[in-house]
């Protein structure tokens, strides 16, 4: 007999209770399986995103800085 069949055969005699904690067991299951996946992240990978949005990062902040700066001379004549 295959596992599918065992596993079926097994639920059909379940009660309402035992069907609910195997559900919220095959929840586990699966999350436990997501949160493999994403701790198997390629590390180069993120180096070379961090470097990349990190550049952006810098060149967003230096041309906002001329309005910054104008903004502060404008609290300071206040």
């Amino acid at each position: 007999m295959l596992v599918r069949e065992r596993v079926a055969q097994a639920i059909e005699s379940l009660s309402e209770g035992e069907l609910l904690r195997v559900a919220e067991f095959l929840d586990y299951l699966r999350y436990r399986e997501r949160v493999n996946t994403i701790s198997t992240i390629d590390s180069t990978r993120m180096a070379e995103l961090y470097a990349e949005f990190g550049d952006e990062d810098r060149s967003i902040a230096e041309e906002g800085m001329d309005s910054y700066i104008d903004g502060l001379k404008t609290e300071d004549i206040r």
